[in-house]
């Protein structure tokens, strides 16, 4: 019975998260990391997360369109564009060469 009070309660906290970004004007941006680095994602140049090397991270942002710069621990840097829907999320994966 306690386990199944906590699996609703799980649900409820993650039901709850959900529409608290859809229908609010606001969606999220994955950064997914396939560096063997750490990378910090900026959005229209504030700070949106930090991925460390082969993970991601997730940050809200407004709906609309977005400049993302992805910014490694080596000072190199990948930049892109993004037209963020409301309450979805949007990925911007990021690779070595």
């Amino acid at each position: 019975m306690l386990t199944t009070i906590r699996l609703l309660l799980a649900f409820v906290v993650l039901a709850t998260a959900w529409s608290a970004t859809a229908g609010s004007g606001y969606g999220q941006i994955q950064l997914v990391n396939q560096t063997s680095q750490m990378v910090d994602l900026y959005v229209d140049d504030h700070y949106g997360c930090r991925a460390l090397a082969g993970l991601t991270c997730v940050t809200q942002e407004r709906a609309g369109v977005h400049v993302l710069v992805a910014k490694g621990a080596d000072g190199q840097q990948v930049s892109g564009s993004i037209d963020l829907v409301e309450g979805e999320t949007s990925s911007f994966t990021i690779r070595e060469e």
